[in-house]
């Protein structure tokens, strides 16, 4: 049995919001549409960095796919297949519906998967909080959460289609389900684009661990965001990564201000080098219009 698990609740409504000029339906208390308002570039950067990645015969991944905005957005701008992976039953259903409404041309080409993304290793339950998931180290698990590795899924749904692009938000959780997948990450070298959020002491050390195994396996370039989607800088060093990481954590401890709550990590090797900066660049000059353009 695995030490992790996976609570349910009802809902019961929804509100229509569009990304990308896409519709899609989000639960009740979604704060997206409210981090988009106060902070414009939040959850905007994918769908340059997509852009910018080869697309025949390759495939984009979405670990956290909650109700498919980022799936929405990705296929928007892209041709490729979009593999939108969900654990929680709520979210899930509702990425199968705001799948279901696209035009066939974009629906076609994303898959929908239910499923807990991970090693197996992580103990405690999945709960819903909100407009999320969360690991609550708090609550026992009760029942087998079903962990599947992020190579079995890749291997279960990407078959011929090799993943140029792997977004992970998980809450916590992002380096257990990358670790999980080092197969396929040392083969075909995805860009990887995770948050790091250390929610406790034990994720903390995971992170840690995390950016030394991507090193191995020939990750040597970070740019990292901010939690409001802004690039902040662009290092090989990962000893500033992790001088970053523990920042975020001593001012989790001293529950004091909080300047950023967490950040995102773009992980590249030098093959996907120039496309990765220049779509950075290509985001860089967006948001500059945007600030410019009255509104």
């Amino acid at each position: 049995m695995s030490p992790f698990s996976l609570t349910r609740r009802s809902r019961k409504r929804t509100i229509p919001y569009t990304v990308e000029g896409l519709a899609l339906e989000l639960s009740p208390d979604h704060n997206l549409p409210k981090l988009q308002q106060d902070y414009p570039s939040y959850d905007r950067f994918l769908p340059f960095l997509a852009r910018s990645l080869p697309a025949q015969g390759r495939c984009l991944v979405d670990i956290g796919a909650n109700v498919g905005d980022t799936a929405l957005a990705l296929a928007a701008h892209t041709r490729n297949r979009i593999v939108s992976v969900e654990a929680d039953p709520v979210f899930f259903s509702l990425l199968q519906a705001n799948i279901a409404r696209l035009p066939p041309s974009i629906r076609e080409r994303i898959v929908p998967v239910q499923a807990l993304v991970g090693s197996g290793g992580l103990k405690g339950s999945l709960v819903r909080e909100g407009a999320t998931g969360r690991l609550r180290e708090d609550i026992p698990a009760a029942a087998d959460g079903g962990f599947a590795s992020l190579d079995a899924v890749l291997d279960a749904h990407c078959a011929g289609f090799d993943p140029v692009l792997i977004k992970v938000d998980t809450d916590g959780c992002d380096h257990d389900v990358l670790r999980s997948g080092e197969r396929c990450l040392k083969a075909a070298k995805p860009v990887l684009f995770f948050e790091n959020d250390i929610q406790s002491a034990e994720s903390h050390r995971g992170f840690v661990e995390l950016y030394g195994f991507l090193q191995d396996l020939g990750y040597r370039h970070f740019v990292l965001f901010d939690n409001f989607g802004f690039p902040m800088l662009e290092t090989g060093d990962v000893g500033l990564v992790l001088a970053l990481n523990q920042y975020t954590v001593r001012l989790r401890e001293l529950r004091q201000h909080r300047t950023i709550y967490y950040f995102d990590t773009l992980a590249f090797a030098e093959d996907s080098a120039a496309d990765v900066r220049a779509s950075v660049e290509a985001f860089l000059a967006d948001r500059m219009r945007a600030a410019d353009t009255p509104r």
